[in-house]
C-alpha cells in the first residue's frame, strides 16, 4: 500500500514542482536578461563614448568580432548561432539539454558582439539564454527529460517579456516561433512565466517611486 500511494503522489508532487518552477524561472529569466542588457548598453557606451574618435566605429566592431569569434570557436560552440534554431533543436531534436556553459558563453559573447557594434539584434541571444536557464534549473532538480523540454519555451517566453517588456507578445512568440503550436497544451505555464517578471517589474517601479 505504501509503494502504491508513493507511486500515485509522484506525479502529483512533480506537477506542483512544475508549477512552482515555472514561476521561479520567470523570475530567474528575467533578472538575468535584464542584467543581459544592462551589461551591453553600458559596455556600449565605453566602447564609443561622446565624441569619440572615427577610428572607433571601425576598428571596434571588427575586433568585437574576432574576440567573440574565437571564444565561440574554443569554449563555448554550443553557443553559436542566433539562438532561436538551437532551442528548437534542444527541444524537438535532443532531450531539451542546453548546458550551463552555453548559457554563459551566450550571455558573455552576444553582449560582447552587440556592445561592439555588430548588427545581430537581442532577440535570439534572448530566446536561448531563457530556454538555457529553464533547461539548467530543470535538470538540476532531476525532473523528466518531458518536463525538461516542456520548460524550454517557458524560460523562451520570460526571456522575451523581459527585453521587450511585452508579456503578451512574448507568450504568442513563444508557441508559434518555439513550439510550433497556439494551442499547445503549454499554454498556461508560457503565460504565467511571461505574466511573472512583467509583475516583478511593475512592483520594482512602483516601490522606486
Amino acid at each position: 500500500m505504501e509503494v502504491r500511494d508513493l507511486t500515485k503522489r509522484l506525479p502529483r508532487r512533480e506537477d506542483q514542482l512544475f508549477l512552482i518552477l515555472t514561476l521561479v524561472i520567470g523570475a530567474v529569466v528575467g533578472l538575468t536578461i535584464v542584467a543581459f542588457i544592462a551589461v551591453t548598453e553600458r559596455t556600449g557606451l565605453r566602447l564609443y563614448p561622446a565624441n569619440g574618435a572615427p577610428w572607433r566605429r571601425v576598428l571596434t566592431p571588427v575586433v568585437g568580432a574576432l574576440i567573440t569569434g574565437y571564444l565561440l570557436y574554443r569554449y563555448f560552440p554550443d553557443a553559436r548561432g542566433s539562438g532561436i534554431p538551437q532551442t528548437k533543436t534542444a527541444l524537438f531534436a535532443g532531450n531539451g539539454t542546453i548546458s550551463l556553459q552555453t548559457v554563459i558563453g551566450k550571455f558573455v559573447c552576444s553582449s560582447a558582439s552587440l556592445a561592439s557594434g555588430i548588427a545581430l539584434g537581442r532577440e535570439g541571444p534572448s530566446v536561448h539564454i531563457g530556454a538555457g536557464i529553464a533547461s539548467v534549473l530543470a535538470r538540476w532538480l532531476g525532473l523528466r527529460p518531458e518536463k525538461v523540454k516542456s520548460l524550454l519555451p517557458v524560460g523562451a517566453a520570460a526571456a522575451l517579456a523581459a527585453a521587450f517588456n511585452t508579456p503578451i507578445a512574448a507568450v504568442l512568440f513563444s508557441l508559434e516561433e518555439v513550439m510550433g503550436d497556439l494551442h499547445a497544451p503549454l499554454l498556461g505555464s508560457v503565460v504565467l512565466s511571461s505574466a511573472t517578471y512583467d509583475i516583478l517589474r511593475v512592483y520594482g517601479v512602483e516601490e522606486q517611486e
